[in-house]
């Protein structure tokens, strides 16, 4: 967003004694931040004209000296937009502001040490040729500037189109801010008969950029407020989802609590029954260990027994035979 108005212009070729004068129609309807006017020369002094009094006319200079190789994109800053555009300061009558380049001779005048003398008879002068008269400036500038017809109609056409939408609205667009600003200012001449409505309209005037800074830290605040309430709305709404979250886990958790204490329990009876059988084991293996030591000496006892096992073996063998023919022999004695 601009604030104040910047003007450029471009050096082409020099023009020995020219006056150069910028006017610019319907201001109010220009969009671009930068204006520009066609091609002209330049020791680069610009002035922009005060209408109402020559004596607040804006003027900017420099010693540089431009050549056809070079171009200038003017001065970053000329006076404020606030300040153009108010009506009371004159800079912008019917619509329209006039900026102006002098030429060399003037230029060089104008830095002299008789640029006051020059002033003074080069405006006489001018007046003599157009057969103006030689009214008292300094009354004259002490006056306020009545509105045009055409200023008030304007003025009149921008307060109907601002009191048909908000205030915000007004005050998001900057333009129409000070054109707003500006139309107030005209009606005030109008209402002047009106004591009441002419304070009230000056009072409002004069506080006007007040109150507009004072909407805008407004609406700031409410702005910030709203974020603050959405973030608010935002962690309630992201407490509530974890608070939804929390309960199936919560009770997910419980149970699987519930499953480590009875495994635990399976655990210390499992833990028990291994005591027990390691402790039958270790009894079946002292018996074991018992019988295998007697088992060895069995087998022992055994094998050194082996040779009256055969004596016996064969001993029962001959009385076996020996009955056999006793009852042969005994079974014929008795037929």
């Amino acid at each position: 967003m601009f604030t104040c108005l910047i003007l450029g212009a471009f050096c082409r070729k020099k023009i020995a004694s020219t006056r150069f004068r910028w006017k610019i129609d319907n201001f109010s309807n220009v969009d671009s931040e930068e204006l520009y006017s066609d091609i002209f020369e330049i020791r680069f002094i610009l002035s922009v004209i005060n209408q109402t009094d020559s004596a607040k006319t804006v003027k900017r200079e420099t010693d540089h000296e431009f050549t056809a190789s070079w171009r200038s994109w003017g001065f970053q800053e000329m006076l404020s937009l606030d300040r153009l555009n108010s009506f009371d300061e004159g800079f912008l009558v019917n619509d329209t502001i006039i900026v102006e380049e002098p030429n060399q001779e003037e230029a060089a005048k104008g830095s002299s040490s008789f640029a006051e003398f020059d002033t003074l008879f080069a405006d006489i002068h001018q007046k003599l040729l157009k057969g103006k008269t030689f009214e008292n400036e300094t009354s004259s500038n002490s006056q306020r500037r009545l509105p045009s017809a055409e200023e008030l109609s304007h003025a009149k056409k921008v307060l109907t189109e601002c009191f048909s939408v908000n205030f915000a609205n007004v005050m998001l667009n900057r333009r129409r801010k000070l054109e707003l600003k500006n139309a107030l200012s005209i009606t005030c001449h109008v209402f002047s008969d009106s004591e009441k409505m002419a304070i009230e309209m000056t009072k409002f005037v004069a506080d006007f950029d007040q109150i507009c800074k004072q909407y805008v830290s407004a609406q700031d605040d409410l702005e910030e407020a709203k974020e603050m309430e959405n973030s608010v709305g935002k962690l309630k709404t992201t407490l509530k989802q974890l608070y939804d979250e929390f309960i199936p886990v919560r009770d997910r958790s419980e149970e699987v609590e519930q499953e480590i204490v009875n495994l635990e329990k399976q655990l210390r009876e499992r833990k028990a029954e291994k005591a027990r059988l390691k402790n039958d084991l270790e009894v079946l293996a002292g018996r074991a260990s018992t019988s295998k030591q007697a088992l060895i000496g069995a087998e022992q006892s055994m094998k050194l027994f082996m040779p009256e096992k055969e004596l016996a073996k064969k001993l029962i063998d001959y009385i076996e035979k020996s009955w056999e023919s006793f009852k042969s022999l005994f079974s014929n004695v008795l037929r």
